[in-house]
C-alpha cells in the first residue's frame, strides 16, 4: 500500500495543475452542495478551515455563513505542540497572515468553546469513500476532530478522492465528504 506521505504529495500536486477557472467552478458546486445539506440548514455554529494554496477556497462562503447569521469559528494554528484553536470572525476582513502562512484571526477574537460548535468543515489531502483522511502531516486537526462530537463534513474535489490507504489509530475517519460531482456519506 502506498506511504501516506507519498500518496499525499501526488494529490497535492494534481489539485495545483487544475486552473484557477476550473477550481471556482467546482468551489461553486461544493459550496450549493453543502448549503443545502440538513447539517449546514440546521448548524448555527460552525467551524471552517480558512483555504490556503488549492485548496476548496473559503472565503466567499464564509461570507455566505456569515449573511446567513451562523457564527462562524476558523483554526489559529499554535506554535509546536499545543491544540489547534477555533476563533470568531465577523467578517473575513478580521483575518491576518499566521503561522505557515495561513490567514487567521487576531488573538484578541473570541476563543470558541468546542461545545459550541455544530458542524465542522474539514480540509484534507486525500479522502476515501469510506471517511480515511489523510491531512497535511500536522496532526491538528486530527487532535481537534478527536474531542469533537457533532458533525464533520470534509469538502474537497473528486481528483482527492482514491481507493484506499492504511491510517494510523490517531486518524480520525470523516461522515461525510462533499466533492464537485457527489455528497459521500462514509
Amino acid at each position: 500500500m502506498v506511504e501516506k506521505k507519498t500518496l499525499r504529495k501526488k494529490i497535492l500536486a494534481e489539485r495545483d495543475a487544475q486552473s484557477k477557472a476550473e477550481r471556482e467552478a467546482k468551489d461553486k458546486q461544493i459550496w450549493n452542495r453543502l448549503f443545502n445539506t440538513e447539517e449546514y440548514q440546521k448548524s448555527t455554529t460552525i467551524f471552517v478551515f480558512i483555504s490556503f494554496k488549492s485548496e476548496v477556497f473559503t472565503h466567499a462562503a464564509i461570507e455566505k455563513m456569515l449573511k446567513d447569521g451562523k457564527r462562524v469559528c476558523v483554526p489559529v494554528i499554535p506554535r509546536k505542540n499545543d491544540p489547534m484553536e477555533a476563533r470568531y470572525i465577523e467578517q473575513i476582513s478580521d483575518l491576518k497572515m499566521g503561522l505557515y502562512n495561513i490567514m487567521e484571526p487576531p488573538a484578541s477574537a473570541e476563543k470558541a468553546n468546542q461545545k459550541e460548535i455544530d458542524l465542522i468543515i474539514a480540509p484534507g489531502a486525500v479522502f476515501t469513500r469510506k471517511g480515511k483522511r489523510i491531512g497535511y502531516g500536522g496532526g491538528y486537526y486530527d487532535r481537534f476532530l478527536s474531542k469533537f462530537n457533532g458533525d464533520i463534513i470534509a469538502i474537497c474535489y473528486d481528483l482527492q478522492i482514491v481507493d484506499d490507504f492504511r491510517i494510523d489509530e490517531w486518524d480520525v475517519k470523516i461522515q461525510k465528504i462533499i466533492t464537485e460531482n457527489e455528497l459521500i456519506a462514509c
